[in-house]
C-alpha cells in the first residue's frame, strides 16, 4: 500500500459513516482487482489533496480497469 495523504485538508461535510463506507468499498475493490495479478506489482495507492475548495481522494490499483466501450451506469 502506498499512501500520499495531505495534511492540510479542510473538513468535508457529509455523513461520516457513508464516506467511510465509500472509501472502504474502493479499497476492497482495488484489493480484489489485484488478487489475480502475477505480471506486475500489486500496489494499492491512496492519495488525498486539496484542490480549490474541494478535497480529492484517489484510490488506484494496477488492475485491468473498466472497458471503455462498456455502457454501464457508471461510465
Amino acid at each position: 500500500m502506498r499512501l500520499d495523504l495531505s495534511t492540510d485538508l479542510s473538513l468535508v461535510p457529509g455523513d461520516r459513516v457513508q464516506l467511510q463506507q465509500v472509501l472502504t468499498n474502493l479499497i476492497i475493490n482495488g484489493v480484489d482487482e489485484m488478487r489475480p495479478l502475477d505480471d506486475r506489482p500489486r500496489e494499492l495507492g491512496i492519495e488525498s489533496a486539496r484542490e480549490a475548495r474541494a478535497v480529492v481522494v484517489q484510490v488506484q490499483d494496477p488492475g485491468t480497469g473498466l472497458d471503455p466501450g462498456a455502457n454501464g451506469p457508471y461510465l
